[in-house]
């Protein structure tokens, strides 16, 4: 899963977009359920997690990292955002979603209006979501991949 607000100046004003997008890895018992979302505020304070199992309350399952984005990252997400039409796109869900396996759902708001854009796309959009979601990820500090590596084999020793 993926927050992110960012802000960005256009030609006209000043608009705050936040965006959350989520992942997981599908139905899956406990333990082999996987999820991750990464959220971005329009001052760059970020936060990146990856959570194990379905329990969102039990610390021991999750992952967090805090890191913050420069004013260039959050202006490049804006104009991503401005070219490929994030607000002004019907975003269509195909007409028969198939059932299970992993899925990527991108939340966004520019403080007037409110969208999801769903995990099963029509084709069609599913390359300017995914160029979104990239974007969103290529933000994510090797630091944050690193530590979580470290997080994850500890576990594992402990298993």
């Amino acid at each position: 899963m993926l927050a992110m607000t960012v802000g960005a100046a256009s030609p006209d004003s000043t608009t705050r977009f936040s965006i959350v997008v989520s992942g997981n890895n599908g139905s899956l018992p406990p333990p082999h359920r996987r999820s991750t979302e990464i959220r971005i505020n329009a001052d760059g304070k970020a936060q990146f997690e990856k959570r194990l199992g379905y329990d969102l309350q039990d610390s021991k399952q999750r992952f967090e990292y805090a890191f913050q984005i420069s004013a260039d990252q959050r202006s490049a997400l804006a104009a991503l955002i401005s070219e490929l039409r994030v607000f002004e796109t019907p975003w269509r869900e195909v007409e028969r979603p198939t059932v299970g396996g992993s899925s990527v759902v991108v939340s966004c708001s520019d403080g007037k209006r409110e969208l999801r854009i769903p995990s099963q796309l029509l084709p069609e959009q599913r390359a300017a979501r995914d160029r979104l979601v990239a974007a969103v990820q290529s933000l994510v500090p090797e630091d944050a991949h690193r530590f979580l590596a470290e997080w994850t084999a500890a576990r594992d020793d402990q298993d």
